[in-house]
């Protein structure tokens, strides 16, 4: 087992060439190697590795599946929107389906589409304050985080962050950083 998750890590490092390989690699027995298989393709890319990929959504393993869908994302081909989609609809590749995409503004979006169709979206609404968080939009998380503790008022968790969150939004240095932003 990892003996072959390691020869996966390498073949990463050979680069095009191995894409077959690693293509195999997705039906091996061993969840550990079809994982790595997985983050290897999506390092690599190429078309070669899409079909195959969008294959691994289906797999027993939840692991798996959400490295093939972060795989998916990373190869960036305009074939994998639909499949990405589909997976939007199983519930425990949701956040890692939306996640896929590579930037932050478009991880952003993805999040807010599903949210306009699912409003209560617990996952969904995780994921946009993950993001927000990472870009440093502390008045967009302070406003996800309103909506979670409406759907989770006994979460002291979100209550605290939020409470941290207005207490940055309202001190000094945040208004002589909006003063000069004017």
């Amino acid at each position: 087992m990892v003996v072959r998750r390691y020869a996966a890590e390498a073949l990463v490092r050979i680069g095009q060439p191995s894409v077959e390989p690693l293509i195999a690699a997705l039906k091996d027995e061993d969840v550990v190697v079809r994982r790595a298989a997985a983050e290897a393709l999506g390092k690599i890319g190429g078309e070669l590795a899409i079909e195959p990929l969008v294959a691994v959504l289906k797999d027993e393993d939840v692991d798996v599946r959400r490295s093939a869908t972060e795989a998916l994302g990373k190869i960036g081909d305009g074939r994998v929107v639909e499949p990405l989609i589909v997976a939007l609809g199983g519930q425990n590749v949701r956040q890692a389906a939306a996640a896929a995409f590579t930037t932050k503004e478009s991880q952003k979006r993805e999040y807010e589409i599903i949210l306009e169709r699912e409003p209560d979206n617990q996952i969904a609404l995780q994921g946009l304050l993950k993001v927000q968080m990472e870009m440093q939009d502390f008045q967009g998380a302070s406003t996800t985080l309103e909506k979670l503790i409406a759907l989770n008022p006994e979460e002291t968790a979100y209550q605290a962050m939020y409470q941290s969150i207005k207490r940055h939004l309202n001190s000094p240095v945040e208004d002589s950083k909006a003063n000069l932003k004017h």
